[in-house]
């Protein structure tokens, strides 16, 4: 089991790295075989294999298949079960970064067009981690939020 962070060929991914600064544009869990994601067709589950012909690993999160884990999985599938991409949050962490790349402007920190029953890719991942969706960040901001919440609960564990 493991999040990956990930880039590919396509225009959107390409487009998201551009407007974001980032080396990746999407985020995933894969749990042995399967991918579970949101992208524009929204929340479902892909075979590893098909989603890594189109994709490549940026970085990832190892997570070791503990109980607490599956749990938690199993809980984000009933939640966002044949649930649509969250276009607005989309559209709106778009306006974020092309009016702060282009004006230096910085827009309030709560996404207004965000729909808490719909997911970006990174909101997905982040309620998986978090217990909460963020939709105000792109995905290797998340990695990095993701990285130091494991570096500082693996520290505490050997403490």
């Amino acid at each position: 089991m493991r999040i990956i962070f990930t880039k590919s060929d396509s225009i959107m991914s390409k487009m998201i790295m551009g407007a974001t600064g980032e080396p990746c544009s999407h985020c995933a869990i894969q749990y042995g075989p399967v991918i579970i994601h949101s992208n524009l067709w929204g929340v479902h589950i892909e075979w590893a294999a098909l989603f890594f012909q189109k994709a490549e690993i940026v970085a990832e999160i190892p997570l070791l298949p503990e109980q607490e884990n599956l749990t938690k999985l199993h809980l984000l599938l009933m939640q966002t079960n044949h649930s649509y991409y969250d276009v607005g949050a989309l559209l709106y962490l778009g306006l974020k970064f092309s009016l702060r790349n282009l004006f230096k402007i910085s827009l309030p920190q709560v996404n207004l067009w965000q729909d808490k029953h719909l997911f970006l890719c990174t909101e997905l991942v982040s309620k998986f981690w978090f217990g909460q969706a963020n939709s105000l960040v792109a995905p290797y901001e998340l990695y990095n939020m993701i990285r130091e919440d494991y570096e500082r609960t693996a520290r505490q564990n050997r403490e």
